[in-house]
Order: structure tokens, then C-alpha cells, then sequence
């Protein structure tokens, strides 16, 4: 988990615009709604953020 936040230390808290955007999506994934993948594509697409901070955000929700 530390590895995460040192991932996700950099970038700071979302946005609460984002912040509802990434929680929507994050809840699609924890319905079965979303594969892993596709929630990190969808958090790329819409927020437009780095490879390395939507899989982090993903890898986070999962543990």
C-alpha cells in the first residue's frame, strides 16, 4: 500500500470535480460493471490522467 501513496503523493487530492468522477467509476468497477482495465482506460479518458496514477487509484480500490 505504501507504494501507492508514494505513486499518489506527487499529484495531490483530486479535484472534487474529479474526485466524483473517479468515485463513480470506482464504484462501476466494484459492481462487476468495469474490468480492472477498463476502469483505468475510463479514468485515463475522462480525467485525463497518466497511465501511472489511474492504475494506482484502481490497484487502491482493489486492496
Amino acid at each position: 500500500m505504501s507504494s501507492i501513496l508514494d505513486i499518489l503523493k506527487p499529484y495531490g487530492r483530486p479535484s472534487p470535480k474529479e474526485e466524483s468522477v473517479l468515485d463513480a467509476i470506482l464504484e462501476r468497477l466494484g459492481r462487476g460493471a468495469l474490468s480492472p482495465e477498463d476502469a483505468i482506460d475510463e479514468i485515463i479518458e475522462r480525467l485525463n490522467w497518466p497511465l501511472e496514477r489511474a492504475a494506482a487509484e484502481v490497484d487502491g480500490y482493489l486492496e
